[in-house]
């Protein structure tokens, strides 16, 4: 059984597949010379982190969330060491960060920044 994805995941992949692209093809693009190598650089930056997410997140909703949400499952309180996990500090930044920004974030590079024009009431680094 597979339900929905959950967390955003579907909005996180987009964004960082566009910061990705935006990063490798903004040169061969300015230059109007853009290749299937500059495309497949793309794909070789996003496929291995979109991978790993999606394995970790789709065992999480089938083994977990699916049968808990269809009713097959009732979840009882989680043994003590996994309380004691999720409830560090360090642990809970880690796993955020990583549903946040995902496991490899991409971030746009200082000639894509300095591209873009200025947004009203948001402060650049």
């Amino acid at each position: 059984m597979s339900c929905p994805p959950v967390g955003g995941n579907g909005i996180n992949y987009a964004v960082q597949d566009a910061a990705a692209a935006a990063n490798i093809l903004s040169g061969p693009l300015r230059t109007r010379r853009i290749s299937l190598r500059d495309l497949a650089a793309v794909q070789r930056r996003r496929a291995w982190p979109t991978r790993i997410t999606q394995a970790i997140v789709n065992q999480l909703q089938d083994r977990v969330l699916g049968p808990a949400i269809a009713g097959h499952v009732t979840l009882g309180a989680p043994p003590p060491v996994v309380v004691s996990l999720v409830n560090t500090p360090v642990l809970q930044r880690v796993m955020l960060t990583w549903f946040a920004y995902g496991l490899w974030p991409v971030h746009l590079n200082s000639m894509v920044r300095a591209a873009l024009p200025p947004v009203e009431g948001v402060a650049t680094r």
